[in-house]
């Protein structure tokens, strides 16, 4: 019964974490400070949460037939881990492969 409920999880979750890190870079790229802060690994991690469980929630309430408090309350376990996985995930890959265009200095841009 869970099984399909996972695969749609996960491919929203993919498909959501491409389109955020559009947006996200696209809002970045405007920002006047370039770096990628602490504070703005944070906000990007949590952002990205926020945004899924908006999405994640109705759907596992409508899966399960059960309320949306009892869907946040399966999901709890994941609204915490995956915001520290995100932060960790992509601090990490910033490391192994350079920070992107919009996350550099603008003389670095042209």
């Amino acid at each position: 019964h869970t099984g399909p409920l996972s695969v749609m999880i996960t491919t929203i979750a993919v498909t959501w974490n491409f389109i955020y890190n559009i947006l996200y870079e696209k809002w970045e790229a405007r920002q006047e400070s370039k770096s990628r802060t602490v504070k703005r690994r944070i906000a990007h991690a949590i952002g990205f949460q926020i945004t899924l469980v908006m999405f994640l929630i109705p759907l596992i309430a409508w899966w399960m037939n059960i309320s949306l408090v009892a869907a946040f309350w399966l999901d709890v376990a994941f609204i915490i881990i995956i915001p520290i996985y995100t932060f960790i995930f992509n601090w990490t890959f910033d490391k192994l492969f350079g920070l992107p265009a919009s996350a550099q200095p603008s003389t670095a841009q042209q």
